[in-house]
């Protein structure tokens, strides 16, 4: 009996996993020009979303929602509902923390359409933590949230079953 083996890694596996390393370790510069090298290569929702993580730690706004847009038209082509609603959610803080409130109420719709019919996954959990956090701090609504924070705890416990 042979042994199996493992399908060799294309370059641009292993420069996700590098990028992912890389911002693991807070090197975001590195992280950055490794995924740069990895969308260059082949833009997809993974090479997009390092990508734009990287922007992101780097401060570099513009550059981190241009790139998630892009990953989140992928996903969404692709028919990855769960990835794509997990992109909506990061665009709803990366437009909330640039003060752009009803940007970000257009990617929370975004999430929620795509979210539902899932089940309990994990971005239904965020997607619960982010419209508090509006409620909360953006709105400064405290009626609003009332049972988000309590859905994404059941939520999370629900997913680490």
């Amino acid at each position: 009996m042979g042994s199996q083996r493992m399908k060799p890694r294309t370059r641009v596996e292993e420069l996700l996993v590098k990028g992912a390393t890389e911002l693991g370790n807070g090197d975001w510069a590195e992280a950055r020009k490794t995924y740069h090298e990895a969308v260059e290569l082949g833009q997809s929702g993974p090479t997009l979303e390092g990508f734009a993580g990287a922007c992101w730690w780097l401060r570099d706004a513009d550059a981190a929602i241009d790139a998630r847009r892009r990953a989140f038209r992928l996903y969404l082509d692709g028919d990855d509902r769960p990835s794509a609603a997990r992109v909506a959610i990061s665009l709803v803080w990366d437009h909330i923390f640039r003060g752009e409130r009803s940007i970000a109420g257009g990617w929370v719709g975004r999430a929620e359409k795509l979210l539902e019919d899932l089940g309990t996954v994990e971005g239904s959990a965020w997607l619960a933590v982010v419209k508090s956090h509006i409620a909360l701090m953006v709105d400064r609504d405290p009626s609003k949230p009332l049972g988000s924070p309590a859905r994404a705890l059941r939520l999370g416990a629900r997913s680490e079953a």
